[in-house]
């Protein structure tokens, strides 16, 4: 390779050798197709499904160093962490007879809760709409009395002035 001097005092590579104006070790990563880095051009051996699944084992391997090294654990739904909290086992789980009969007094006592929950919240949707039709139907005041000059045409439609017609 050769390197020529620049006038500004930099230098730069030749390109009749067929080098780009890249570093040398830029060009051999570029040549090698190593170029996948973060924020750089996707790897070109890869398919799309390959390049899918690294990223998936990415996230898992992040999630493991944020977790301090433990397997991060499935997030549960609101539904499915209430069900374990309640039930001690996942939906879809078989429970035996003792543990059934043991926490279904548990159960009982959320299904009223979320009742007496979603009746509240039903009672204040009513209240709203109540509040809402209330404001819609709220009457408009009368409208304020026209007052006609004494030169202005009269109201009556005669076509006279107000001051020879109806008024004083």
């Amino acid at each position: 390779m050769t390197i020529g001097r620049r006038k500004d005092g930099g230098f730069r590579q030749l390109k009749e050798e067929g080098f780009s104006a890249c570093s040398p070790a830029v060009a051999w990563v570029r040549a090698q197709g190593k170029h996948g880095i973060k924020g750089g051009r996707p790897r070109l051996d890869l398919t799309g499904e390959e390049r899918a699944e690294r990223r998936r084992e990415q996230k898992r391997a992040y999630r493991v160093r944020k977790n301090g090294g433990k397997p991060a654990q499935p997030r549960l739904s609101k539904s499915d962490a209430w069900y374990l909290e309640i039930w001690g086992k996942l939906p879809g789980e078989p429970l035996t007879p003792e543990e059934f009969a043991e926490r279904q007094p548990l159960w009982n006592a959320h299904l009223q809760e979320s009742i007496r929950r979603d009746e509240r919240h039903e009672a204040a949707k009513r209240a709203r709409r109540e509040l809402r039709r209330a404001n819609r139907k709220r009457p408009s005041p009368p409208p304020a009395p026209v007052r006609v000059g004494r030169n202005a045409p009269c109201p009556c439609g005669s076509g006279r002035k107000f001051k020879k017609c109806c008024g004083p």
